[in-house]
């Protein structure tokens, strides 16, 4: 290991901060790639829910019941303008700045505040692709668009979910999150005189000692549960 050793604080009070400091920064580090990853997939299960509503209405089986009349929503193009391509463009290109700028000066206040702030890059590439769906069914006839929405928010949705349950965002954010708490509570069962000073230290080591040895099979147990669930899918393919 090349990070060097260094000794606990023997003081409750300094080890009470410095823990809780640590948990709750990790939470926040941990936050935004959580957000990110949980509202991809929603999003993409939005996608794949309306496409796949409106490419079963577009049965043969569905024709003459309400449910084929949902077809007829995409049958007419909102905006049949001349060049297409370049107004969905200019379009998706102003939403995208304009979203860029308003995250650009949340960002900057943010960093005046010293607090953590949001991968940007990353959330720039969400709202691209929010924007670009939206501008797509004003402008192009659903026909043609749901299928590529269809495979599109399928592959969004696998890629989301498998990248948070194999790096463990939001394992990771709640665990933290939570063992802030659990240092708070001690901190505090202890300034009301519930427990001794001897007991609150001993409860609190055992905390840290709990949370390293959770940390560590959450970690095993996230790399072990993704690739059988990775070969699992692949046996069931072959079938």
């Amino acid at each position: 290991m090349d990070k060097q050793y260094e000794a606990l604080p023997k003081e409750l009070d300094k080890l009470v901060q410095e823990s809780y400091e640590k948990f709750s920064k990790r939470a926040t580090n941990y936050s935004p790639l959580h957000k990110l990853s949980r509202r991809s997939a929603a999003t993409a299960s939005i996608f794949v829910l309306i496409s796949a509503s409106y490419l079963i209405a577009g049965l043969s089986l569905f024709k003459s019941t309400p449910i084929g009349d949902l077809k007829k929503l995409g049958d007419i193009v909102i905006f049949d303008l001349g060049n297409k391509a370049l107004v969905v463009s200019i379009a998706t290109s102003f939403v995208t700045f304009s979203i860029y700028l308003w995250l650009k000066k949340w960002q900057n206040s943010k960093k005046e505040q010293g607090s953590t702030t949001y991968p940007i890059q990353f959330y720039q590439s969400y709202f691209l692709i929010i924007s670009t769906g939206i501008s797509s069914l004003l402008f192009f006839e659903w026909q043609q668009l749901m299928p590529v929405f269809f495979a599109a928010g399928l592959i969004i949705f696998i890629l989301s979910y498998s990248i948070n349950r194999k790096f463990g965002y939001t394992r990771a954010w709640s665990r933290n999150r939570l063992y802030a708490e659990k240092v708070r509570l001690i901190d505090a069962r202890y300034k009301s005189g519930m427990i001794f000073r001897d007991k609150a230290h001993e409860d609190l080591l055992k905390l840290l000692e709990q949370y390293e040895e959770q940390t560590h099979q959450d970690t095993v147990n996230d790399y072990i549960s993704y690739g059988n669930s990775a070969l699992n899918t692949l046996k069931g393919l072959r079938k």
